[in-house]
């Protein structure tokens, strides 16, 4: 289930250190925070009430914008849900909310990551070497409607 964000998720958010758990963009759940009331925020939960992810989109301008995931321990225990979620979450974005393009960025060593979006129909876009805080490189998907 999906779930419009409240700050108080962040306190029930269980991180995982894999880095893997950051499956689209490189945002962590304290920035998460920020852009709860910039763009689209949501809370990915399980049946148990336990939070899968938080994750979103930032629109740059209108049809436009950027997803972001972050996962918790949790999520990464119950990736099916997790996609499932997301497939519908994408497609309302695309049918109700209006967006003909949702960009995301992947750093380049996540493999779990890369499969898990091309699982929502993203297709890849480019490379962006020396993107990420470190120089690392990340790949650019996209979707379109």
């Amino acid at each position: 289930m999906i779930r419009a964000f409240d700050k108080s998720d962040l306190d029930k958010f269980e991180r995982d250190d894999n880095p893997d758990s950051q499956l689209m963009g490189c945002v962590d759940t304290e920035l998460s925070a920020q852009l709860y009331d910039k763009g689209i925020t949501m809370t990915w939960i399980n049946g148990n009430g336990e939070i899968l992810g938080i994750g979103g989109v930032l629109p740059f301008w209108k049809g436009s914008g950027e997803a972001w995931m972050s996962v918790s321990k949790e999520g990464r225990k119950n990736p099916l849900k997790l996609l499932k979620d997301t497939q519908w979450f994408l497609d309302y974005l695309f049918k109700k909310e209006g967006f003909r393009r949702i960009q995301c960025s992947i750093d380049y060593s996540y493999p779990t990551a890369h499969r898990f979006i091309l699982r929502c129909n993203f297709i890849p876009e480019s490379t962006m070497f020396n993107y990420g805080p470190n120089g690392e490189h990340f790949v650019r998907y996209v979707r379109f409607s």
